[in-house]
């Protein structure tokens, strides 16, 4: 996935995800701002894509099934049934994912010209694409951004 963000430039951050891949682009940045008197300039920034890496990771269960663990839980999965060569059946793994645990590095204004990084603050997610990827497909459309740092990633995999 991608994943963009953009905010004021006292702010600013991007992702990317796995298994479902993600990246984060720019975000947009909005925050309480102080009285006239005490306000810096602000401006918007944004950040270069950021590959994120959550995860789908499966494993088999004693009685033969299978079990899929995320960032938001876990699930029980059908199995095959093929004692000599068990796989999980395809199955649909929706996960609200935290993606300022991939935060943007790279910060450039409106003419890219970079940003120190920790003058960035009030950011948030402006765009999450998947990236593809043998392991899972994408299910739905691009990620929906849930909040200013979580996107809903739903992926499928399994036998198929």
């Amino acid at each position: 996935m991608k994943l963009i963000k953009q905010a004021t430039l006292l702010a600013l951050s991007s992702f990317i995800l796995n298994t479902s891949s993600v990246m984060i682009a720019p975000v947009e940045a909005a925050g309480v701002y102080p009285p006239k008197t005490q306000q810096s300039p602000s401006k918007r920034v944004h950040s270069e894509p950021v590959r994120a890496t959550p995860g789908v990771y499966r494993y088999q269960l004693d009685a033969g099934g299978f079990r899929a663990d995320y960032s938001g839980g876990q699930m029980d999965v059908a199995w095959n049934g093929d004692c000599n060569n068990p796989r999980p059946v395809d199955s649909v793994v929706p996960d609200d994912v935290n993606l300022s645990v991939w935060p943007g590095s790279t910060w450039l204004d409106d003419s890219d010209n970079p940003i120190p990084s920790g003058g960035v603050q009030n950011t948030r997610l402006d765009t999450v694409t998947y990236f593809s990827a043998p392991s899972y497909s994408p299910v739905g459309g691009d990620p929906v951004i849930t909040s200013s740092n979580t996107a809903l990633i739903s992926s499928e995999t399994g036998e198929g």
